[in-house]
């Protein structure tokens, strides 16, 4: 990594310095220095901060590593590079390697660890409303879900008696149930 021309004079000082990969030169200074932490370099003229998606979590680095799948870095500055990739929080996901950012779980799926690849679909009689969910909801007793996004209130005639139902059911022969959203039927009044 040492550089040594021999002379310095500022017009010596100022021509470019070829230095090993991983190090870099700078004008009107003698000598090589490693890449920081965060940075790359090539064994040219100053360093490089490492691009979005990627880090360089040693000193010294020729080239940025990638993030890997469920981990991200964002884009750069020359104050402050990427040092290390950070994992994807709850309720978000990062599908593969080299991520800028990570995507957040769709209405219906969910997230509930960090560095997740994929988001989890929801259950039967389960949802999720929003995007960036960590969890799912049981739909309650009355309601009932044949989809992941949405609980709809059983109407009259029919009942869900337990939480996380797909389907509400029809009232059995000689029992009713004139109220929507209800977790029984009551026998028919003679």
């Amino acid at each position: 990594i040492e550089w040594s021309s021999g002379c310095d004079s500022e017009e010596c000082l100022a021509k470019t310095k070829l230095c090993s990969s991983g190090s870099y030169s700078q004008l009107l200074q003698a000598g090589c220095f490693n890449a920081s932490k965060g940075y790359f370099a090539d064994g040219g003229e100053g360093q490089e901060p490492c691009p979005a998606g990627s880090h360089a979590a040693e000193e010294g680095m020729s080239e940025c590593s990638v993030c890997r799948a469920g981990f991200f870095s964002r884009k750069t500055t020359s104050a402050a590079a990427a040092v290390d990739c950070r994992p994807c929080a709850l309720g978000q996901f990062g599908r593969s390697e080299n991520q800028p950012s990570c995507e957040d779980c769709n209405e219906g799926t969910y997230s509930d660890e960090e560095s997740s690849t994929v988001c989890k679909a929801c259950g039967e009689g389960q949802i999720a409303a929003f995007k960036k969910a960590i969890a799912c909801v049981a739909c309650s007793a009355g309601q009932a879900s044949a989809t992941t996004i949405l609980c709809k209130r059983c109407v009259a005639g029919q009942y869900s008696s337990q939480k996380g139902t797909p389907e509400c059911s029809a009232c059995e022969s000689g029992k009713v149930q004139p109220v929507e959203a209800q977790p029984t039927c009551v026998k028919c009044a003679l």
